[in-house]
């Protein structure tokens, strides 16, 4: 029997969800449990009837057996919540290889075939896997009853899974402009957030994206040349003015090598006041330093930008630590003047259980800020070190 790669799909998703394995208390056959399974659980991958379907597949029907899922007794080992527990990272899975899979198949049709291609197409693969991401997101809240916890950990995968897809779509629609064009895309998302003309659902999201957005040009800056841009380049010279414009075409990496003084303009005079939500952006900045140092290209600029700016945030951090310590003295301080309260005779354990629990969570919140510092240090040192070494280079030679 020839099964196709969406019914392989949806055998591996319910191979990974549901542990299909025969219980014994159930009395059924290996092969009507396996029905039933597969019965009650694809039921909540479905989507609506416009989007896409994950019916059961073929393999998972038995025409010699008649009988009625709904008169058969099967043991509800797991509840609901367990199911989506198990459903929520195998679907994760699943949409990341669907998506994964769709830039391999445009890798190797190229970029001409592909172009023909999305030009002959009503909708572009992007829109489909956003589609499709929403369709089984609706399915999942819909037609599962969760509890707190779960709905929880739905609203988590909700954020974490399509921020990742958005960013993925976000970098194959950047990768289809023109250099110049994805130059001036990024420095224009830039200068909005910069000017607050991009409304965030929260403030502390705006270094986050900052950060992002300079991984983005990093990469442009000293990745490996993408699979393509050479040709894509050459065929623009070629179909432009000839073989004297194809030497004047510059590739992405040139392009946005060439506009570093632009961007390093533009970030030089960011500061943001907390320094947990802000750590992501300068070590984002101290990459793309250590970058530029060890490719060694523009030491005149490198020299001008490297030192001042690494040395203002060093100060920088230098001063939130000393306020840190400020605080936590504080902090002791009042804890020490502090009069203790008369408790009851028989005491109140759940007050002290709060309290206790508060203790702790406030500790590990401390913790985790204080090892994003020391982190953000040790870069501050490596980049700094790093910039060091190549404005010693350039000058020996």
């Amino acid at each position: 029997m020839q099964i196709d790669e969406q019914q392989q799909q949806q055998m591996a998703v319910a191979n990974e969800c549901c542990f299909i394995y025969p219980f014994p208390a159930s009395g059924l056959s290996s092969r009507q449990l396996l029905r039933v399974l597969s019965a009650w659980l694809m039921p909540s991958f479905s989507a609506d009837e416009e989007g896409p379907s994950m019916d059961v597949p073929s393999c998972f029907s038995d025409n010699d057996c008649s009988f009625e899922c709904a008169t058969l007794s099967v043991p509800m080992v797991f509840s609901h919540d367990e199911w989506f527990v198990q459903c929520v990272p195998a679907l994760g899975e699943q949409l990341d290889k669907l998506l994964l899979l769709s830039q391999h198949q445009r890798e190797a049709e190229g970029d001409s075939c592909f172009q023909q291609r999305r030009n002959t197409d009503d909708d572009s693969d992007e829109e489909c896997h956003v589609r499709r991401v929403l369709c089984h997101l609706l399915a999942l809240t819909t037609r599962i009853p969760m509890r707190t916890q779960p709905r929880a950990l739905m609203r988590l995968f909700i954020v974490t899974f399509l921020r990742r897809l958005a960013q993925k779509v976000f970098i194959i629609l950047l990768n289809r402009f023109e250099p110049i064009a994805q130059f001036l895309l990024l420095c224009r998302l830039f200068q909005l957030l910069l000017q607050r003309e991009l409304q965030l659902s929260h403030e502390a999201y705006e270094p986050q994206l900052m950060a992002w957005l300079v991984d983005i040009y990093r990469t442009k800056c000293y990745a490996k040349t993408e699979e393509g841009e050479e040709e894509d380049s050459t065929m623009a010279a070629e179909n432009g003015y000839g073989t004297t414009a194809k030497a004047a075409v510059p590739t992405v990496g040139e392009l946005f090598r060439a506009q570093l003084g632009h961007f390093y303009a533009q970030i030089d005079g960011i500061k943001f006041e907390d320094p947990p939500s802000s750590v992501n952006f300068y070590a984002s900045i101290c990459l793309l330093l250590v970058g530029h140092a060890l490719h060694g290209h523009r030491p005149t600029l490198l020299r001008l930008v490297g030192p001042a700016w690494l040395g203002r945030v060093r100060e920088q951090l230098a001063d939130w630590r000393a306020m840190d310590e400020a605080d936590k003295a504080a902090q002791q301080q009042k804890q020490s003047h502090k009069k203790p309260q008369k408790r009851d005779e028989h005491g109140d354990d759940d007050d002290e259980m709060s309290a206790e629990l508060r203790r702790r969570m406030t500790q590990s919140v401390e913790q985790q800020q204080l090892f994003r510092m020391n982190m953000f240090a040790f870069q501050l040192d490596e980049a700094e070190r790093r910039v060091q070494e190549a404005l010693n280079g350039s000058s020996e030679e």
